[in-house]
């Protein structure tokens, strides 16, 4: 029996590019997830595709606007499963965990195109961890964070976080 390791790719839309999110690091994730989606499909693996529904109408990743849509390279295809959100984690209010449980997938490998600061990092990869999918990688090179203003009005500096091999 094969073994199945998921590919979770998280948050990839196309709202992300919107000057609403201010300065980005690490300009080749998306090809970098790319090459990892077009890996998984020659290998037959599940994919599974987050995204974000914001519940703030002026987020570019509301689903009333454009840029709540898939970027075109990493869009889902065929049988591919989607679950959308509406907070950091893909495990609250959604049946992502039942799905990965009956499909009998216990490894995962996530991609992320996004995270502004670990906290929401953590409220996304801590339950992974508590519910036994292990292993578990975080492919760090796939994602990005944005320069932000903190609530004290300090800029938060992009760190290119990402890790090359």
């Amino acid at each position: 029996m094969k073994k199945l390791i998921a590919l979770l790719i998280v948050d990839v839309q196309q709202g992300l590019d919107e000057p609403y999110w201010r300065q980005r690091n690490n300009p080749n994730a998306e090809q970098q997830i790319k090459k990892l989606l077009d890996k998984w499909r020659a290998d037959k693996q599940p994919i599974i595709h987050i995204q974000h529904c914001s519940v703030d109408v002026n987020s570019p990743l509301h689903p009333s606007k454009p840029g709540n849509a898939f970027k075109s390279d990493t869009r889902p295809q065929g049988d591919e499963v989607v679950f959308q959100k509406k907070v950091n984690s893909a495990f609250i209010g959604t049946n992502l965990q039942a799905h990965l449980r009956q499909q009998g997938i216990n490894e995962l490998v996530i991609v992320r195109l996004t995270t502004l600061l670990p906290i929401k990092f953590m409220t996304f990869t801590c339950p992974v961890c508590i519910m036994n999918f292990a292993p578990c990688a975080l492919w760090l090179r796939c994602w990005i964070t944005f320069a932000r203003t903190h609530p004290n009005t300090f800029l938060i500096k992009v760190i290119n976080a990402s890790i090359y091999y």
